[in-house]
């Protein structure tokens, strides 16, 4: 809930409880087709949140403190998915050369 990643605990916590629950009590609202599709995308925000909490703050920090510090990229990382988008793109040329 708080520290460095309690921002998207409360991403979370408003995309899926307070502002549906707080929107959907004025019949106004929800009976509009346009807004009840927004909603569906911040709800659909909430559970992508929903999956970032659970994944990427399990990971962040390693049980030991003393190995407790944020990931930095190096060059060397960026290079690999640099040549991993490379591939992926020759890849798809070469598919879309061979099936006309």
């Amino acid at each position: 809930m708080f520290g460095p990643m309690g921002w998207s605990y409360w991403v979370l916590v408003s995309c899926n409880l307070a502002f549906p629950l707080t929107t959907l009590w004025v019949r106004r609202l929800r009976t509009n087709m346009a807004f009840m599709f927004f909603l569906s995308i911040v709800v659909n925000t909430g559970m992508w949140f929903e999956r970032f909490v659970i994944v990427v703050t399990s990971l962040y920090r390693d049980f030991l403190p003393s190995s407790w510090g944020t990931y930095r990229a190096t060059k060397w990382d960026y290079m690999i998915y640099a040549e991993r988008l490379g591939f992926s793109r020759r890849y798809s040329c070469c598919l879309c050369a061979s099936c006309p």
